[in-house]
């Protein structure tokens, strides 16, 4: 297995287990204040290792107009419905909405980027992996409260941020170095994320923050978003954003096995069947493709060359 297909593994496994930490973190802290903090504490380590590394900051406006647009979008608009409607329907549902950012992807990448058309295979994939996850957790998607149906919503539209970001930072953001994309975002998202949290929920410093939140927190930062989004943005350098993105497939699929494994939880015929499905989706969509292009060798005869004298 190659490297990039090494840690597309770990980010699909470890962004599945952020769902947990992020609901046990929302019982006590408010939803932007715990988002902001989030990614603020991610900010300050990643901006640590930019200065270790000396990394040049860009001169160019497009630069900075790149990691600060997709940081107020993948971050700051993506984590705030996403942690806001996790307090108003269960974190299964946002896992379900979630995982139509593969096929959103497809749709924006046909559009934007070129060399990443719409493909029946890729297509039939996400549409499987997608039908896999609602299959599991349909028993729940008619729970919650009153504003369950506005908490979907703001999914679907974070959604919609997080894959246009995507694709944004495949098309433009190539020559960006990773970790300090990665600073940038975090720093324009979570201070959006804790001022609207200051706003709203009162001083952040007053927040139940209890110990659970705080190994929360430092679980979601650390790894969820420091190491996480590096990963991610070293991975779109190297594999097509239709790939990169069909992890979140998998992350439902972690959840049913954290709730086996940690949580008691019982497997019935619908989470296997619905497993399946996901993996039969996966499957279409990380196939190679059998059409590999070959490099073009220069045709010409040896009599060709000219000599100089």
């Amino acid at each position: 297995m190659s490297l990039a297909r090494m840690i597309w593994v770990f980010l699909a496994v470890m962004w599945g287990t952020t769902w947990m930490a992020a609901s046990v973190a929302l019982r006590d802290v408010p939803p932007f204040t715990l988002a902001g903090a989030r990614f603020l504490v991610a900010s300050a380590i990643l901006f640590v290792v930019v200065r270790i590394r000396r990394t040049p900051f860009p001169r160019a406006l497009g630069a900075w107009t790149l990691m600060v647009g997709t940081g107020a979008s993948a971050i700051g608009v993506a984590y705030a419905f996403q942690f806001w409607g996790m307090r108003h329907v269960p974190s299964a549902v946002a896992a379900v909405v979630f995982s139509a950012v593969p096929l959103l992807t497809i749709l924006l990448a046909h559009w934007i980027l070129p060399n990443e058309p719409i493909t029946l295979r890729r297509s039939v994939g996400v549409i499987t992996g997608v039908t896999g996850v609602a299959i599991i957790f349909g028993d729940q998607l008619g729970s919650g409260d009153g504003v369950a149906a506005w908490a979907v919503l703001g999914f679907v539209l974070g959604a919609v941020a997080l894959a246009h970001a995507q694709v944004t930072i495949k098309a433009h953001g190539s020559t960006t170095d990773p970790v300090l994309l990665s600073a940038v975002q975090t720093l324009v998202g979570g201070a959006l994320l804790l001022g609207l949290g200051t706003m709203v929920e009162g001083n952040p410093l007053r927040a139940h923050w209890t110990g659970s939140a705080v190994v929360a927190l430092a679980y979601l930062s650390v790894l969820g978003s420091a190491v996480g989004f590096v990963a991610l943005y070293w991975l779109l350098r190297r594999l097509p954003v239709t790939t990169v993105n069909s992890m979140m497939l998998v992350h439902p699929l972690v959840a049913i096995v954290l709730g086996w494994l940690v949580l008691g939880e019982h497997l019935t015929v619908r989470a296997l069947f619905g497993a399946g499905a996901i993996v039969l989706g996966l499957a279409a969509i990380l196939r190679p493709s059998a059409r590999v292009q070959r490099p073009i060798r220069p045709s010409f005869r040896t009599d060709e060359i000219p000599v100089s004298e």
